[in-house]
């Protein structure tokens, strides 16, 4: 079958909008056993409390393994699948680190939920999906 992607990443944090991301995902590795699925969670750095840095660090130390975690159970329940898949938990800012990791490994379409920020919301928070829109140099298929 013919495609036009061949490495795909999915964002994934365990959300509702991750789960349903990472369907469409499979969905568009399935067409294709060629097609490589990135399945990538990013931790999101805490800011540092000099007074409380040893609970911080114990509390960041939990946020990995949680993520690890959580992309081992992703990897198990896609096993089966036939197509490659790689998992891979990174640190620092998502929109940042998703757009780095697509260049960086020839990804060719990014696939994540939409957290429905709008408006001021948008303005003043920010938002993972529009900085990865903005910034990403390959499709962004945006899951609501």
């Amino acid at each position: 079958m013919l495609t036009f992607f061949s490495k795909i990443l999915v964002a994934y944090d365990g959300s509702e909008l991750a789960e349903k991301a990472l369907k469409t995902a499979l969905k568009l590795a399935m067409q294709d056993k060629h097609i490589e699925l990135h399945i990538v969670f990013v931790v999101k750095p805490m800011p540092r409390l000099d007074k409380m840095e040893v609970e911080t660090r114990r509390v960041w130390d939990l946020r990995k393994v949680r993520a690890q975690r959580m992309l081992e159970d992703v990897k198990a329940s896609v096993e089966g699948m036939g197509n490659q898949v790689i998992v891979s938990a990174l640190e620092g800012q998502p929109g940042t680190k998703l757009v780095e990791y697509a260049a960086h490994t020839g990804i060719d379409l990014i696939v994540m939920g939409c957290r429905g920020l709008s408006g001021l919301k948008e303005l003043f928070l920010g938002s993972v999906s529009h900085y990865v829109v903005q910034h990403s140099r390959v499709p962004a298929f945006i899951v609501k």
